[in-house]
C-alpha cells in the first residue's frame, strides 16, 4: 500500500486486502478527498511553494475528475474517503465519482479524533456517515481517520453508527492485517512512493507531471490484482 497527501487535498494510497488464506493480496488504490480542510503544508515551506500547490475549486475539481478518468481508463474503481463537509459542498461532484468507484468516511470536517471530546469525535464519524448517505443513498460502512489519528473509543464507536471497516492502521512488521477492535475489520496501510516525496520532499509543483507519474504506475500494476 502506498500514500500520497498532495496539496490538491486528494490523499491517494495502496490498501492491502487480505483474501481468506491467500498468500497474494488484492491491492487498492485510494483517495483521500478533503478540500477545502486538507493537512496544510510543512514550516519550511516559502509562500511561493504554499501558492503554487493551493487549488482553487476549479483546480480541485479538475483533479478529482482527472483521477476518476484514469479510473475509468484502466478499468479500475478506486476507494475515495470522502469528507463529509467536502460532500456536502460538492455533492454533485462526488455522485460523479460515485458512478464509477466507491465512497468511504474521511471525517466530516477533518478534525483529529485525539484533539477532540468523546462525544464531539463521536459526532464526527456520525455526521460524515449520514451526509455521505444523503447525498448517494447507499449505506457507508468504511472508514480513514484524518492523519491515520485514533483512540481505542474510535474503534468502538465506528462499530456503535454501523461502520464495518477501517484503514487507519499502519502496516508495521509486528503487526501485518490486524482486527484492531472486535467487529471493525482493519485493512492497514503500508507505504510506496507517494505525492508527499513528489510535492513536498522534491519540491515540484508540476500538477500535470504527477498525473503521469500516477497514469505510468496504474499500467504497471496492471499484472498485479487491483481493485
Amino acid at each position: 500500500f502506498f500514500y500520497m497527501n498532495f496539496k490538491f487535498l486528494l490523499a491517494l494510497c495502496l490498501l492491502v486486502f487480505v483474501l481468506g488464506c491467500k498468500s497474494e493480496p488484492t491491492i487498492v488504490i485510494s483517495f483521500d478527498v478533503e478540500f477545502p480542510v486538507g493537512v496544510g503544508f510543512p514550516e519550511q515551506f516559502t509562500e511561493e511553494q504554499k501558492s503554487a500547490l493551493t487549488p482553487n475549486e476549479v483546480q480541485w475539481e479538475k483533479a478529482l475528475n482527472r483521477i476518476n478518468e484514469i479510473g475509468i481508463k484502466h478499468n479500475i474503481k478506486f476507494q475515495f474517503n470522502v469528507v463529509g463537509m467536502t460532500a456536502e459542498l460538492n455533492p454533485k461532484l462526488i455522485e460523479n465519482v460515485s458512478i464509477n468507484h466507491d465512497i468511504s468516511c474521511h471525517s466530516y470536517s477533518h478534525k483529529k479524533q485525539g484533539d477532540l471530546t468523546s462525544s464531539k469525535a463521536f459526532l464526527e464519524l456520525k455526521r460524515c456517515k449520514e451526509a455521505l448517505e444523503h447525498i448517494l443513498g447507499i449505506e457507508i460502512t468504511g472508514n480513514r481517520f484524518p492523519y491515520t489519528n485514533y483512540t481505542d473509543q474510535s474503534f468502538k464507536d465506528l462499530k456503535d453508527l454501523g461502520y464495518n471497516w477501517d484503514s487507519s492502521v499502519w502496516q508495521t512488521k509486528d503487526l501485518l492485517f490486524p482486527s484492531y477492535y472486535q467487529g471493525i475489520t482493519e485493512y492497514p496501510l503500508g507505504s510506496s512512493t507517494t505525492d508527499w516525496d513528489y510535492f513536498i520532499k522534491e519540491g515540484k509543483t508540476d500538477t500535470d507531471g504527477f498525473f503521469l507519474i500516477l497514469d505510468k504506475y496504474i499500467s504497471e500494476l496492471s499484472q498485479e490484482q487491483v481493485y
